[in-house]
């Protein structure tokens, strides 16, 4: 599973939040999406995430992703984790 983080700083408002996450849930490999609206972050988790796919996403709901944060978990079977 991995997660990465985008700041959007144009979300404003219900509609954005809608369109934003309605975008990014139809990318291959992503099992959900949040949008806070109070920090515009956009949190997306799932599996094989493609970053260029996930910013053009965000830029057809008509707003761009200004910079990003990832992180990758690997599974708890190992003992370890990495975050990035």
């Amino acid at each position: 599973m991995s997660e990465i983080t985008y700041t959007v700083p144009d979300l404003t408002c219900g509609h954005c939040k809608r369109a934003v996450s309605s975008e990014l849930a139809g990318v291959a490999g992503v099992d959900a999406v949040e949008v806070e609206l109070d920090t515009k972050l956009v949190t997306v988790r799932g599996q094989d995430l493609d970053d260029a796919a996930l910013r053009g996403a965000i830029a057809e709901a008509g707003y761009e992703a200004a910079c990003w944060r990832l992180q990758a978990r690997l599974p708890s079977a190992f003992g370890w984790s990495w975050r990035g």
